[in-house]
Protein backbone atom coordinates (compact mmCIF):
# COMPACT_ATOMS: atom_id res chain seq x y z
CA UNK A 1 0.00 0.00 0.00
CA UNK A 2 1.45 2.99 -0.91
CA UNK A 3 0.93 6.39 1.53
CA UNK A 4 -0.42 8.43 -1.51
CA UNK A 5 -3.46 5.85 -1.42
CA UNK A 6 -4.15 6.12 2.28
CA UNK A 7 -7.56 7.93 2.92
CA UNK A 8 -6.33 12.24 4.12
CA UNK A 9 -7.98 11.15 7.62
CA UNK A 10 -5.87 8.03 8.07
CA UNK A 11 -2.83 10.13 6.91
CA UNK A 12 -2.80 12.70 9.69
CA UNK A 13 -3.84 10.62 12.37
CA UNK A 14 -0.92 8.31 11.72
CA UNK A 15 1.37 11.91 11.56
CA UNK A 16 0.11 12.10 15.16
CA UNK A 17 1.57 8.61 15.83
CA UNK A 18 4.72 9.48 14.39
CA UNK A 19 5.24 12.91 16.06
CA UNK A 20 4.41 10.99 19.08
CA UNK A 21 7.12 8.51 18.39
CA UNK A 22 9.44 11.40 17.27
CA UNK A 23 9.25 12.69 21.07
CA UNK A 24 9.95 9.69 23.19
CA UNK A 25 6.25 8.17 23.74
CA UNK A 26 4.05 5.26 22.47
CA UNK A 27 3.54 6.22 18.57
CA UNK A 28 -0.84 6.07 18.91
CA UNK A 29 -2.16 8.95 16.99
CA UNK A 30 -6.12 10.31 17.19
CA UNK A 31 -7.95 12.53 15.59
CA UNK A 32 -11.88 13.85 15.42
CA UNK A 33 -13.30 14.56 12.77
CA UNK A 34 -16.28 16.97 12.94
CA UNK A 35 -19.55 16.31 10.25
CA UNK A 36 -17.73 18.13 7.79
CA UNK A 37 -15.04 16.32 7.76
CA UNK A 38 -12.71 18.78 9.61
CA UNK A 39 -10.57 17.49 11.98
CA UNK A 40 -11.56 19.19 14.79
CA UNK A 41 -9.32 17.65 17.86
CA UNK A 42 -6.06 15.89 17.53
CA UNK A 43 -4.08 13.44 20.19
CA UNK A 44 -1.06 11.71 20.60
CA UNK A 45 -0.04 9.28 23.40
CA UNK A 46 2.14 11.71 25.76
CA UNK A 47 2.92 9.00 28.76
CA UNK A 48 6.68 8.86 28.94
CA UNK A 49 6.74 13.15 28.46
CA UNK A 50 5.29 16.64 27.67
CA UNK A 51 4.53 16.61 24.44
CA UNK A 52 3.69 19.46 22.68
CA UNK A 53 -0.18 20.00 22.07
CA UNK A 54 -1.04 17.66 24.42
CA UNK A 55 -3.53 18.32 27.46
CA UNK A 56 -2.35 15.08 30.06
CA UNK A 57 1.27 14.54 29.79
CA UNK A 58 3.84 12.15 31.99
CA UNK A 59 1.05 10.00 33.52
CA UNK A 60 -0.41 6.31 32.39
CA UNK A 61 -3.74 8.09 31.21
CA UNK A 62 -2.33 10.53 29.05
CA UNK A 63 -3.21 8.48 26.07
CA UNK A 64 -3.96 9.86 22.39
CA UNK A 65 -7.63 9.63 22.55
CA UNK A 66 -7.72 11.37 25.70
CA UNK A 67 -6.07 13.68 24.50
CA UNK A 68 -8.09 14.57 21.47
CA UNK A 69 -11.28 13.69 23.20
CA UNK A 70 -9.92 16.49 26.11
CA UNK A 71 -9.64 19.39 23.48
CA UNK A 72 -13.38 19.06 22.63
CA UNK A 73 -15.03 22.27 24.44
CA UNK A 74 -18.85 21.22 24.35
CA UNK A 75 -19.34 25.16 24.43
CA UNK A 76 -18.66 24.70 20.70
CA UNK A 77 -18.78 21.36 19.60
CA UNK A 78 -22.37 20.81 20.62
CA UNK A 79 -23.07 18.08 18.23
CA UNK A 80 -20.13 15.28 18.75
CA UNK A 81 -22.26 12.72 18.85
CA UNK A 82 -21.89 13.03 15.13
CA UNK A 83 -18.05 12.84 15.38
CA UNK A 84 -16.05 10.54 14.83
CA UNK A 85 -12.74 9.41 16.56
CA UNK A 86 -10.17 7.71 14.55
CA UNK A 87 -7.32 6.17 16.25
CA UNK A 88 -4.28 4.14 14.92
CA UNK A 89 -4.62 1.30 18.18
CA UNK A 90 -8.39 -0.16 19.77
CA UNK A 91 -9.09 2.20 22.49
CA UNK A 92 -8.14 0.82 26.23
CA UNK A 93 -11.19 0.36 28.56
CA UNK A 94 -10.20 3.53 30.03
CA UNK A 95 -10.19 5.07 26.54
CA UNK A 96 -13.61 3.50 25.54
CA UNK A 97 -14.95 4.30 28.25
CA UNK A 98 -14.31 7.89 27.55
CA UNK A 99 -15.12 7.83 23.91
CA UNK A 100 -18.37 6.36 25.59
CA UNK A 101 -18.60 8.87 28.19
CA UNK A 102 -17.76 12.08 25.47
CA UNK A 103 -21.04 11.65 23.16
CA UNK A 104 -19.18 10.48 20.15
CA UNK A 105 -20.98 7.92 18.39
CA UNK A 106 -18.49 6.81 15.33
CA UNK A 107 -15.35 5.40 16.56
CA UNK A 108 -12.42 3.93 13.42
CA UNK A 109 -9.31 2.57 15.04
CA UNK A 110 -6.59 0.71 12.63
CA UNK A 111 -5.26 -1.99 14.17
CA UNK A 112 -6.13 -4.45 17.26
CA UNK A 113 -4.82 -4.41 20.45
CA UNK A 114 -3.85 -8.04 21.59
CA UNK A 115 -4.43 -6.44 25.47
Amino acid sequence: MKWSTIPYIWQQTFEEAWKSCQEGSRPIGSVIVNTDGEIVARGKSAVFGELSGSVIYHNELAHAEMNAMLKLDNRVHKKVNQYVLYTTMEPCPLCFGAFYMSGIKNLAYAAKDKY
